[in-house]
């Protein structure tokens, strides 16, 4: 451990003391580039045959991840588990710890050390292991892909459909390890080629701009993966039916969010099992996680597994308590303390009298729209002389699913006569607010 903190120490020492130091130039670049290590744009660094990569994110070997962090997750796989949804977190490892041969010498001079960056995951993994998360290790399965089929775009930093493959393959294996999983209703797939497909890429558009000659191409075999019949004669055809207990949902980022790397396509073909994608590029670490559990598709019918992707270096405590208690509330869904309230004339504000009400900590406020479309829902408690009010915004890329959660504590802890609950757009007659255990 005093290796980790020490060489984490230097990193971030080297990262602040290497300001235009102009380490890369026209000389040392196979493509021209210059003050690419410098910019303000997208520092990164030039490493062998093409490939780039992030200084601030690959280079990075401390993760912020807490056991306060791995708790909440493993609190989140009881609640799934509870109502008969096995969760799988897959975080996904940096560009430069699964292709560590392909980075320059230079790396030395910002601190990174692959071991220290290996073994600062691998504390990551066991810490939710030891929690009883299903978790991947997705480093030694790409690094054994690396030289013959790399796993990331040498201009790019998302995986490529030999990188989705190889991930795609531990989660099916973790599914398929699952008790339970032979009972389950299979289905039949076909995975098929569809040849060289290109894609856009935002970081090699950036570089391109401080380099003469063209960057190699983003570009990956594409492939589709089809479904073509259930195993089981008895097997409910319509996949949309009401039996969601042996579905697959994918939630994650932009690494999930590609028809081409097929991520999901790979899961559903190796574990036999229908697989639904409701990844979000641009939704950050939460974004994705948050649109599905408030939905209406999964308050219906959990399915039987939630494949969780998320990039190593996503900070799951970066927005305090907010996301989780949304997380949490939602997995838990015990919420059976109805509040009373009264609709406003153009039906965007409800408000409920909690006079003598206790609200203790141990609760979550449940604003439900009983409709979609609503993005932003202020809470507002008040004793007719005090108020404090809380203020939840989904941005765009975020489903508007109308269903929002706050924590009673961030409100306060005083003797409320009223709450006020305001939402952006009109509600459903059925609408309702409600106290959850969380």
């Amino acid at each position: 451990m005093r290796k980790l903190l020490s060489g984490i120490g230097i990193l971030f020492t080297t990262l602040a003391l290497q300001t235009g130091a102009g380490l890369a130039n026209e000389d040392s670049s196979a493509f021209g580039c210059s003050g690419i290590e410098d910019s303000t744009v997208l520092r990164s660094i030039e490493g062998k045959d093409g490939f780039f990569f992030r200084i601030l994110a690959d280079l990075r070997m401390l993760h912020p991840f807490t056991d306060q962090t791995a708790e909440k997750l493993a609190i989140l796989s009881r609640y799934l588990e509870e109502q008969g949804t096995t969760l799988i977190y897959v975080p996904v490892p940096t560009k430069s710890m699964s292709m560590p041969d392909w980075l320059p010498e230079r790396t030395a001079l910002y601190g990174y050390d692959k071991n220290i960056a290996e073994d600062a995951y691998n504390i990551i993994v066991n810490r939710l292991r030891d929690r009883s998360v299903k978790t991947t290790d997705l480093v030694p399965a790409f690094r054994e892909i690396a030289s013959d089929t790399p796993p990331f775009f040498q201009a790019d930093f998302h995986w490529t459909s030999a990188g989705a493959r190889a991930a795609a393959k531990l989660v099916a294996d973790i599914i398929k390890s699952t008790e339970g999983y032979e009972d389950l209703d299979k289905v039949n797939s076909e995975t098929v080629s569809l040849g060289e497909v290109p894609q856009f890429s935002g970081m090699r558009l950036t570089l391109q701009a401080q380099c003469e000659d063209s960057l190699p191409e983003v570009i990956t075999t594409g492939y589709e993966t089809t479904t073509l019949e259930f195993e089981s004669e008895d097997a409910d055809l319509d996949l949309f039916g009401d039996d969601t207990s042996n579905l697959v949902s994918l939630i994650g980022t932009s690494f999930s969010d590609s028809d081409v790397n097929n991520f999901a396509g790979f899961i559903q073909e190796y574990s036999g099992l229908p697989v639904y994608n409701y990844a979000i590029t641009g939704g950050n670490q939460f974004g994705a996680i948050i649109s599905y559990l408030t939905s209406e598709e999964f308050q219906e019918a959990r399915p039987r597994f939630i494949v969780w992707e998320n990039p190593i270096y996503n900070n799951l405590s970066q927005y305090g308590d907010g996301p989780w208690t949304e997380i949490l509330a939602s997995a838990k869904n015990d919420c059976s303390i109805n509040l009373p309230f009264e609709f406003s004339d153009d039906r965007k504000t409800l408000v409920a009298n909690v006079n003598g009400l206790e609200i203790g900590d141990e609760f979550s406020i449940l604003a439900d729209a009983k409709r979609e479309g609503a993005r932003k829902v202020r809470f507002t408690l008040s004793d007719g002389e005090f108020q404090r009010a809380r203020t939840i915004t989904r941005q765009d890329r975020l489903r508007a699913t109308g269903r929002f959660f706050i924590k009673t504590t961030s409100l306060g802890n005083y003797d409320w006569n009223s709450l006020t609950v305001n939402f952006d757009k009109p509600v459903s007659a059925s609408a309702e607010i409600r106290l959850c255990a969380i």
